[in-house]
């Protein structure tokens, strides 16, 4: 029976070591998630409700060896606070003739040029969009099919970008 020689064992490690340092290195990807992202923050002198960004991105966004080349822009828009969770219509858009007669409909705060707007609310579930036009957007669904809402907890800002994806390619 052949034995392996220490050089032939060496050998055959470095040529493995790329391959398996590979498959745990996950590439960093540096375009904003499509969906919006609500996270939670609580400080004591803090505000209670929902601060966050609008944004459009539009172009290339599909991972690969180049960079990405897409562009992600701020809006200043009319973002639209409705209470509880919204049934979709099967669509990214709604028309803002249907949305101002929604029971659930609470008010409108505008996005400053940098995209961000912040509000004050009570602790509950809310459904925000950004106007776009004659249409509010949201582009991001819950597994019932309602569009995507976020939870407003007792003395905490939850954080949520407002992303337009529909110019952009992933």
């Amino acid at each position: 029976m052949l034995k392996p020689r220490p050089i032939a064992i060496i050998l055959m490690l470095l040529l493995l070591l790329p391959l398996l340092l590979g498959c745990m290195i996950s590439p960093d990807v540096s375009a904003p998630s499509p969906a919006p992202i609500a996270t939670t923050t609580t400080a004591a002198n803090q505000l209670q409700g929902i601060q966050g960004r609008v944004l459009k991105l539009e172009g290339d966004f599909m991972p690969g060896p180049e960079p990405v080349r897409g562009q992600t822009h701020p809006v200043r828009t009319e973002v639209w606070i409705f209470s509880g969770r919204i049934p979709a219509n099967g669509s990214v858009t709604w028309a803002v003739s249907q949305a101002t007669q929604h029971p659930n409909f609470l008010q409108q705060v505008m996005s400053n040029e940098a995209g961000e707007f912040a509000i004050e609310l009570p602790p509950g579930e809310y459904t925000l969009f950004a106007r776009y036009g004659d249409h509010l957007y949201l582009n991001a669904f819950e597994g019932d099919g309602s569009y995507s809402s976020v939870q407003v907890l007792p003395g905490a800002m939850t954080a949520i970008d407002l992303v337009n994806s529909a110019n952009a390619t992933f």
